[in-house]
């Protein structure tokens, strides 16, 4: 949030910089800890520290609806060619480069152009590379050979997935801000539809996630045996439509979008006394109860389990991202977060999410693919 856009005049909101900080410290932080405390050991932390690396992902991937709704909005609603072109070659300049960097520095160092490398020949491994190359690798589920999945050809640059799903988010960007937004919305308009739009996408991506056995059977059906979840486990077809692709991830991006819709209909009437009280209670909330679904398993509290469970993060997550934008250098939190140490490190994140599992899986005793429990 703290790179002036191209095409955007809007005012720099520190305390979203600071919180990128911390999506990005529960991300790297979540393969790390659960090496130190694997799950057959400690029992009783594995399940807080997994949904420890779901948290930072789905804050991510808010954030990202927020910050491109706030930054492009008014500049794609008239929509033109120009426009269009400034967008999608600023966010390309942001992230092409050092994924390209990155990708073929994996490429190379792990040597996957001379010898078969985890899992696969290196026909397998070349006929990935291009996809990695365009943001490309996540759009569609395939297995380049059996055991060894399109998003999951290399061993550390697996880790840019994410990019590749955001990647789709920009593209389909356009769409989305025609199809769900309105400049002369009221902001209790802008609030309904936020509510009604937002947990309608959360309930549903919840229900998914609940029911992947559905998710399971339709990729056995249509790619055979080796796409379901017992004999691949990250390879399947089921992890990547739940957790890699951009089709389940785009609720998390409108749902930021919605967020900075209802943020931008209110900015331009100061924060009033009530609105104030109002987020100070409701932000530190929203953190307490992130902070406390994650208890270990003696301490945890079955009803706010149950409920991150049914709708998850989000509704949360919208509050603490509001309050930040909304209150900003006036209230506890956001002050907090605008902390220049903290500023700094959310905007190196990027940099430090594609290179820690190079380091995790170099140095750790054993290494491990980067991946997600379902």
């Amino acid at each position: 949030m703290s790179t002036p856009s191209p095409t955007s005049k809007r005012r720099d909101i520190p305390s979203l910089t600071g919180l990128r900080f911390f999506a990005a410290a529960s991300i790297l932080g979540n393969p790390l800890l659960l090496g130190l405390m694997p799950a057959a050991k400690f029992p009783e932390t594995s399940s807080g520290l997994a949904a420890c690396g779901i948290l930072g992902m789905n804050l991510f991937f808010v954030l990202s609806g927020f910050i491109i709704h706030y930054n492009y909005g008014a500049s794609l609603k008239p929509l033109s060619g120009a426009g269009l072109y400034k967008f999608l070659t600023a966010r390309i300049a942001r992230l092409w480069p050092l994924l390209f960097i990155f990708v073929v520095f994996e490429f190379f160092t792990e040597e996957y152009i001379w010898k078969s490398a985890v899992g696969g020949p290196r026909e397998a491994h070349a006929q990935a590379l291009p996809f990695f190359l365009t943001f490309t690798q996540t759009w569609w589920y395939a297995q380049l050979i059996p055991g060894m999945s399109l998003a999951y050809a290399f061993q550390n640059a697996s880790i840019t997935w994410s990019i590749s799903t955001e990647f789709l988010m920009y593209l389909l960007y356009p769409l989305i801000l025609f199809g769900l937004f309105s400049r002369n919305e009221s902001f209790p308009s802008r609030l309904g539809k936020m509510i009604v739009i937002g947990g309608s996408l959360a309930l549903g991506m919840r229900w998914l996630h609940a029911h992947q056995e559905f998710v399971d059977a339709f990729g056995i059906r249509h790619w055979g045996p080796l796409a379901g979840l017992t004999p691949s486990g990250s390879h399947s077809f089921a992890v990547w439509f739940l957790f890699l692709s951009p089709y389940m991830r785009m609720g998390e991006f409108c749902i930021g979008a919605l967020c900075a819709h209802l943020y931008v209909g209110a900015n331009s009437a100061a924060m009033s006394r009530t609105e104030c009280r109002v987020l100070a209670v409701l932000m530190p909330l929203a953190v307490v109860s992130i902070l406390a679904s994650m208890l270990p398993t003696p301490w945890a509290i079955p009803a706010l389990a149950g409920w991150h469970k049914l709708v998850g993060y989000f509704p949360a997550l919208a509050v603490i991202i509001y309050g930040c934008a909304r209150g900003d250098g006036v209230l506890a939190v956001p002050r907090l977060l605008a902390w220049r140490p903290f500023v700094w490190a959310g905007e190196a994140c990027y940099s430090l999410y594609l290179v820690h599992i190079v380091f995790y899986n170099r140095f750790h005793v054993e290494p491990t693919t980067y991946g997600f429990a379902i």
